[in-house]
């Protein structure tokens, strides 16, 4: 082969060897860009996750919070006047639909473009924000009112409390009939709330308050300053007062926490089996 031919074709063998490294090099660095684009965008899916997880968890706890405000309302509204049950009951309606309304907002994040969920997480966010701010307010003012105009409390000297103030994380409740008698059982698989659990029940069972029943004068669990359940002199059924739906109680230690027995006071089994139903049914919902 002549020099002229030889030359010829190490310059194209150089030529095809420097265009394929060129060509490599393009596509490694092409591949770099769709990784690192990829693992942006799939970080960007997790934090979207992440901020949506959170913000349910936040409004699971509202929820839960606008329910025993809801039951409040109920069991003692008729220590308010007629316009502050309207302007709370109107409250809490708001609430409801304002939470109604994130929920659906949280919903459609889950399948929102990049650029509509840049759009809407501040949205959320302030929602969520302004809720837990307006459920503590209301809070606050239901609070000052009962804790000042509750007579049966102002006039004995005994605090409010309800079943829902003896349960402990994972309280399971259950209502059992047994001889003339009403059992609320009371459990919990966490041993270490188990005494917890029976502290805050012999709090009850030694009449240092009372369980809230309706709204109406005769379906309420009333205690006195002694024993509980009964009350103490010039306590009476009128209307702002309670009257004794209980003659006695026991505690009975469970295996997985304890059973308060209540005994009917005279007439009163069916008003006092309402009344359990409606708070054990209450913890089993988790809307304390």
């Amino acid at each position: 082969m002549s020099n002229s031919n030889t030359i010829w074709v190490s310059g194209a063998l150089l030529a095809a060897l420097v265009a394929g490294c060129g060509s490599n090099n393009q596509t490694n660095s092409d591949r770099q860009t769709n990784s690192y684009s990829q693992l942006k965008q799939q970080e960007l899916a997790e934090a979207r996750q992440i901020f949506i997880s959170d913000h349910r968890q936040q409004l699971d706890q509202l929820d839960t919070q606008i329910a025993r405000l809801e039951a409040r309302l109920q069991h003692e509204g008729q220590y308010a006047d007629a316009h502050e049950r309207a302007e709370w009951s109107q409250r809490l309606f708001e609430l409801r639909e304002q939470q109604r309304r994130t929920r659906a907002e949280l919903d459609r994040a889950e399948i929102a473009t990049p650029e509509e969920w840049a759009e809407m997480r501040g949205g959320i966010g302030n929602a969520v924000d302004s809720m837990e701010a307006g459920v503590k307010k209301l809070a606050s003012d239901m609070g000052d009112l009962f804790s000042s105009n509750d007579t049966t409390s102002s006039a004995q000297g005994t605090r409010n409390i309800d079943l829902c103030d003896l349960r402990v994380e994972g309280t399971k409740a259950e209502l059992i009939e047994q001889d003339q008698r009403l059992v609320v059982r009371l459990t919990t698989h966490d041993q270490r709330a188990i005494k917890t659990l029976r502290a805050r029940a012999e709090q009850l069972k030694d009449g240092h308050g009372t369980i809230h029943g309706s709204t109406e004068a005769g379906n309420r669990i009333s205690s006195g300053t002694g024993t509980y359940g009964t009350p103490s002199s010039g306590q009476g059924a009128s209307a702002g007062q309670s009257s004794n739906l209980v003659e006695g109680v026991s505690i009975e230690d469970d295996r997985d926490g304890v059973r308060v027995i209540f005994t009917p006071a005279p007439g009163q089994a069916t008003a006092l089996r309402q009344q359990l139903s409606n708070e054990v049914e209450q913890i089993r919902n988790q809307r304390c």
